[in-house]
């Protein structure tokens, strides 16, 4: 005779059905949690894999606009070319430059942020060395400007008491045409010097005082471009 305290089969059978449907319901709460961190896991390496493929793709883009803007610039032909052709260079053709690499330099912070320390010190030193070649013409054609207002200052009053002084000023202008192509100069001996070659700096081959950093920075930006 089975005691009232002591639990029947179907008791048992029915304590046994619980802690298995609790355990059931346990492990079906614990599978979805991973699926479901799975999935967000998933989606945020997709969306990071997104965000890095778009930056380095704008970044591969703009650095060769910059390479572009570069092979646009012209030496001042003192005193060939006019102020006109100057204001032009300085307007259009510097300016231009100059403003690709003031949004450049935004997409560092961002190249820094989101991908690694050799593809932000590669474009870097591309906004680096582009921003001296633009600094250099400006200061070249601002020279030029101040060197043709001097001239013709010269040319109305010969007799001017001023003379001198205006003298000076056009041939110190021609030193500091000078001394503004020493750092492009530097620049170029050492690119083409990673390209192998000898080739004297000029207005058509300026571009090459950045193919080696685009080299560089292209080829590491790969690892980013693979889909």
């Amino acid at each position: 005779m089975v005691s009232p305290l002591e639990p029947t089969n179907i008791q048992l059978a029915a304590s046994y059905i619980g802690v298995v449907k609790d355990l059931g319901l346990l492990f079906a709460g614990v599978t979805t949690g991973v699926i479901a961190i799975k999935g967000l896991n998933k989606w945020q390496d997709e969306t990071t894999f997104k965000a890095k493929f778009e930056l380095a793709k704008e970044v591969v883009e703009h650095t060769y606009k910059v390479r572009n803007a570069t092979e646009h610039l012209k030496y001042p032909q003192f005193p060939i070319w006019s102020v006109e052709y100057s204001k032009v260079c300085l307007d259009r053709d510097v300016k231009s430059t100059l403003d690709l690499l003031e949004h450049y330099d935004s997409l560092l912070v961002q190249v820094e942020a989101l991908l690694d320390e050799k593809t932000f010190l590669f474009a870097t030193n591309v906004k680096n060395k582009a921003l001296i070649i633009a600094s250099c013409f400006e200061g070249m054609h601002e020279t030029a400007l101040n060197m043709l207002d001097f001239k013709k200052s010269l040319k109305d009053n010969p007799d001017d008491d001023n003379f001198d002084s205006y003298t000076y000023e056009v041939e110190r202008g021609k030193e500091r045409l000078d001394e503004y192509k020493i750092p492009l100069k530097i620049l170029h001996q050492s690119e083409v010097g990673h390209l192998g070659k000898e080739c004297k700096l000029n207005s058509d081959n300026l571009h090459l005082n950045l193919v080696g950093l685009i080299e560089n920075l292209t080829a590491n930006m790969q690892q980013y471009l693979r889909r």
